[in-house]
């Protein structure tokens, strides 16, 4: 499982399999899975 930041806070979630990435979701506004920054 792959989670990638495309800006700001839209990110890709997918599986990487090999050189292939297979997108799952894109998540526009990081409520799927949100995180906080560490050390802020």
């Amino acid at each position: 499982m792959v989670s990638l930041s495309v800006s700001g806070r839209e990110r890709i979630f997918g599986i990487l399999d090999k050189a292939v990435l297979r997108l799952l979701w894109w998540d526009p506004e990081h409520q799927v899975y949100p995180s906080s920054k560490k050390h802020t």
